[in-house]
């Protein structure tokens, strides 16, 4: 055998494709070394896949763009009939790959799972306390039934707990490749947040995954990753106890809300201390009005109604083009961390100060907020040297109606609203203007609880955590 890690040795395609160039992997391949590729370029870049192409084990657009990154990123190119990277897997790039899993494999890293929302009741186990990794029995059609070994977690969460009908978040950590998925669908079901799917399992196609499950009826369960060797066979999984508990409030609360999004994009001046002279571009408005009619074992004196606020993607990036049109800089705008509460700045939790009410006040059945997202964009590059001339965005929203409870600040979703904003403009840098050039706003699902994620009550809020990145195209 050539190749020397752990994940990609002993694939007879891989192999071949290290030592002839006639066993070169081109875009459209399928089968399971082309999963391994994708699982690599997860492990070394962090690069995402398609979750269909790992499903289907295709070499798609996504992996094709993951190894391009990967080969530019690292200059590799056949100087004797290239001029740049392609998106072609042959020996330089598996010999690139192989070098550089070694180096992650001898590193120690653990794959985790970690609860991130809803933040109610997570038990922590100091590492004293975490047992020796037992040893389960997988079954298995050859003649040898291996023994499986279940790696804990060195004290990191072990437990979650969510409500029926109730959405919590989880992290996949040093992960790569792997499924993920709930050992008993009756009782949960796993599922992107982005994309939910009746499907109760999702490949990790990121490091780290974010990833969703949803209480279906009360019960305890596990949530698991299972890893595996380069022949597919199963070397172990990673778990996350579940406990699923009974429905709370969020059924007595007969709550309603009326959501709409209207107007175009704007664009206004603006100066920034840092990035100078800029155009504020609004996006359209959400405009939101919700109500309650709780039962009378409510007692109002002891709750506020009012709307919460969550991003969960979010990026804008902006070209800048020389004298002759060549664009030279890109502008991105994005956040830190994502999922995170959305409010103005000292508003906790709610996300505008008048977007909340007392229960027991006259009006207090009633509530209402509206939201505007806007980009802050710089006319010039860095450098001056790059002006304005194109810019597109795209964010995605889930707006709450909660219940708090006044003695312990409880959250109760009652009501959830997903909106989005994709859009795209053109630029005029001698007059100052800017026009749209596609996209606009759009409601989304929306329903009762939750919805794709649980309301975030963190410190962190997205306008105290925004990233600016200038980069070369």
């Amino acid at each position: 055998m050539v190749l020397h890690s752990r994940m990609l040795r002993g694939n007879s395609k891989l192999e071949a494709a290290s030592v002839s160039h006639a066993a070169h992997i081109l875009e459209g391949a399928r089968g399971p070394h082309v999963q391994l590729i994708q699982r690599a370029l997860i492990k070394v870049d962090c690069n995402p896949i398609d979750r269909e192409e790992m499903r289907l084990q295709y070499f798609g657009s996504s992996t094709a763009a993951a190894v391009l990154a990967f080969k530019n990123k690292r200059d590799i190119v056949n100087r004797s009939y290239q001029k740049k990277a392609d998106n072609i897997v042959g020996i330089m790039t598996i010999a690139a790959l192989d070098r550089e899993l070694c180096i992650v494999e001898s590193l120690p890293s653990t794959t985790a799972l970690v609860p991130t929302s809803p933040p109610p009741r997570f038990v922590y186990q100091p590492p004293a306390q975490v047992r020796p990794s037992v040893r389960v029995a997988f079954s298995f059609s050859g003649p040898v039934s291996p023994q499986i070994p279940h790696f804990d977690q060195g004290g990191l969460v072990t437990n979650m707990e969510i409500e029926v009908n109730q959405t919590g978040l989880f992290q996949v950590v040093n992960g790569g490749g792997e499924s993920v998925y709930c050992r008993d669908p009756d009782i949960a079901k796993v599922f992107s947040p982005t994309s939910p799917t009746d499907q109760n399992w999702e490949w990790i196609v990121e490091n780290p995954q974010t990833l969703a499950v949803k209480g279906l009826q009360p019960g305890d369960t596990t949530i698991e990753v299972t890893k595996s060797n380069s022949m597919g066979a199963p070397t172990g999984f990673v778990k996350l106890n579940l406990h699923v508990k009974p429905r709370s409030l969020s059924t007595v609360w007969n709550a309603k809300t009326a959501p709409t999004l209207s107007d175009p994009l704007t664009y206004n001046p603006w100066m920034d201390p840092q990035l100078g002279e800029c155009v504020a571009i609004s996006g359209p408005i959400l405009k939101i009005d919700g109500s309650v009619n709780p039962l009378p074992t409510i007692n109002a004196a002891d709750y506020e109604i009012g709307f919460m606020q969550a991003v969960v993607q979010s990026k804008m990036t902006a070209n800048y083009a020389d004298s002759q049109g060549k664009i030279i800089w890109q502008f991105e705008i994005g956040e830190s961390q994502l999922p995170i509460r959305d409010s103005q700045t000292g508003v906790k939790p709610w996300m505008k100060k008048d977007a909340s009410k007392s229960l027991s006040a006259a009006d207090g059945r009633k509530v209402h907020a509206e939201d505007r997202p806007r980009n802050i964009v710089p006319w010039e590059s860095k450098d001056k040297l790059g002006k304005l001339i194109s810019a597109d965005g795209s964010d995605v929203f889930v707006t709450w109606l909660v219940a708090r409870n006044k003695k312990d600040s409880s959250i109760t979703a009652l009501r959830y609203t997903v909106w989005n904003i994709d859009w795209s403009s053109a630029f005029d840098f001698a007059s100052k203007r800017g026009r749209p050039a596609g996209g606009g706003g759009t409601l989304g699902q929306s329903g009762e609880g939750n919805g794709p994620l649980a309301p975030l009550t963190s410190e962190s809020t997205a306008n105290e955590s925004i990233t600016l990145n200038w980069r070369r195209p």
